[in-house]
């Protein structure tokens, strides 16, 4: 009598975002479906020194990745010139004593890697920078995508704004999630 094991469950691990990984990027963005990202968008956002990337990965083969970008938000009662929404400075950035405002940019998961958790993960991951009760993460979905709207709502993203013709033809939802 033979018994059979199941196959173990690989160790997905994250990592910062790093230019070697943009061959693989590029290989799972041309399996995406809806509004993939040229090289030369990648290459403009990651340089732009506001925005950051992270990747999932199992065995060293990257099989998702999130960009996003990381603002301050304005107290309620700053003076004119502090109302400006501060960019990103790096990864080291202090902002503990501002509200952040991180602004959902692109995240995508290995077609083969889909409904595993990868999503969920990168993007409780991303949750986690929420500390003060004003922080909030938002990001604007295409109405037809379905799949996307699903996703951010089992994270515990909320429609909060419907943008009229945002992506053409098509509305946008702006989806949001604050803390706890």
């Amino acid at each position: 009598m033979s018994t059979t094991r199941a196959p173990a469950t690989p160790t997905l691990t994250f990592r910062q975002m790093a230019p070697r990984d943009l061959l693989q990027v590029w290989r799972i963005e041309q399996q995406t479906a809806v509004r993939r990202w040229t090289v030369q968008d990648f290459l403009t956002v990651l340089q732009s020194g506001q925005t950051v990337g992270q990747i999932a990965e199992v065995d060293d083969q990257v099989i998702g990745y999130i960009i996003y970008t990381v603002q301050s938000v304005p107290k309620e009662n700053a003076e004119p010139s502090d109302s400006i929404h501060t960019p990103y400075a790096g990864p080291h950035a202090n902002f503990s004593d501002q509200p952040l405002d991180l602004v959902l940019l692109h995240l995508v998961v290995h077609p083969e890697w889909r409904r595993r958790g990868v999503g969920l993960a990168l993007l409780g991951r991303l949750g986690r920078k929420l500390r003060h009760q004003d922080d909030r993460i938002h990001t604007t979905v295409p109405e037809g995508n379905l799949e996307a709207q699903l996703l951010l709502r089992e994270a515990g993203f909320k429609a909060v704004r419907v943008l009229r013709g945002y992506f053409g033809e098509e509305d946008g939802y702006v989806m949001e999630r604050q803390p706890g």
